[in-house]
């Protein structure tokens, strides 16, 4: 009967004297991506997908740059020129790599998690022939989902167009923390006038985000 109750106690006594591994550190770093090949970043390519961008994949989105290549100059103009991205359903980058959205799976990620802050935006007339023309009303949903694909937060602002250019709108965002994933919706406030063939693209710029990883990252 003793000698059982010390054998007990003598395993307790390891358990606890077991050490136990500390919970994992991460390092943060602050990303503005304003999508100009002066920052520290892959160099973009005007009407190539934007891909990997300052540590996030931003997937169906393509790089557009307003007047340059013979492209038209859009309805809404980047904030900060010239470079600005866009997606939609006629969009090449939106029609490869499927619904817009960042995130942080891809390959050699070494990206635990982001917290997404603010972006520029607005919506424009596209057609077959150009990515992005005259500004169009629309509303755009933003929602950010963990790594178990759970909601963690949602919003929804509208872009109002009065005139041929429109400058674009800030998008304060409240509660996106710990995303895997941010995706992007837009819904038109004037399908039932828009002209055959053409749908609403969304164009976006000066992304505010801050990534985490395990592994030492640089600015």
């Amino acid at each position: 009967m003793h000698h059982s109750f010390k054998v007990i106690l003598g395993a307790l006594a390891l358990v606890s004297s077991t050490p136990t591994s500390p919970p994992p550190t991460y390092s943060a770093i602050p990303q503005l991506a304003r999508f100009e090949n002066d920052q520290n970043a892959t160099p973009l390519v005007a009407a190539n997908p934007v891909n990997i961008y300052l540590d996030i994949f931003f997937k169906g989105w393509q790089v557009f740059t307003t007047g340059v290549g013979g492209a038209p100059a859009t309805g809404v103009p980047p904030q900060s020129p010239p470079n600005q991205i866009a997606s939609g359903p006629l969009t090449p980058a939106t029609l490869l790599q499927g619904t817009p959205a960042l995130t942080t799976v891809y390959q050699d990620t070494t990206i635990d998690r982001f917290d997404f802050f603010s972006f520029f935006y607005g919506c424009v007339l596209a057609t077959q022939e150009t990515v992005a023309g005259a500004p169009e009303p629309c509303t755009v949903t933003v929602t950010g989902l963990d790594k178990n694909g759970r909601q963690v937060a949602q919003q929804s602002f509208d872009f109002v167009a009065n005139a041929l250019s429109e400058q674009m709108n800030k998008a304060t965002l409240v509660g996106f923390t710990g995303l895997q994933t941010a995706t992007f919706s837009v819904t038109s406030k004037a399908l039932g006038t828009l002209p055959e063939n053409a749908r609403v693209a969304l164009v976006g710029d000066t992304f505010n985000y801050t990534v985490f990883s395990q592994n030492p990252i640089s600015p």
